[in-house]
């Protein structure tokens, strides 16, 4: 469990400090689809050399740096006065198809601070 509540607890760190500094109508970076996008089975995977090089990853700063037994993903939609972002990690530690799921999301309203929500889990152990 370790490995996608320090994955998220990064990303959304690093995520609010971003949306703090650039303000609410470009608060978090573009969204990235899941990464690796096939969702690892049972073993860690090793990553080819250019998986983590979207410019959404760099500007997180995230990557596993090791092999991993999850694959991550960004979604966020920036606004005038609102943005928001959730970031999920899915894996299949027992190789059964069915994915454990982990999620972070924030927000930023106009005339507030950054929000970072506590991290939910859905299918801890899958």
């Amino acid at each position: 469990m370790v490995e996608p509540m320090d994955g998220l607890s990064k990303i959304g760190a690093r995520a609010t400090m971003l949306a703090a500094a650039r303000g609410v109508a470009s608060a978090y970076p573009a969204s990235v689809e899941l990464t690796p996008g096939d969702v690892p089975r049972g073993v860690p995977i090793h990553d080819a050399g250019d998986v983590w090089l979207h410019p959404t990853w760099k500007e997180l700063e995230f990557s596993p740096g090791q092999p991993h037994c999850f694959s991550f993903q960004f979604d966020s939609k920036n606004g005038v006065k609102r943005s928001k972002f959730t970031a999920r990690a899915l894996g299949d530690l027992d190789g059964d198809g069915i994915f454990s799921q982990f999620s972070v999301s924030g927000e930023f309203e106009l005339g507030a601070e950054p929000v970072l929500n506590p991290i939910e889990i859905d299918h801890e152990v899958e």
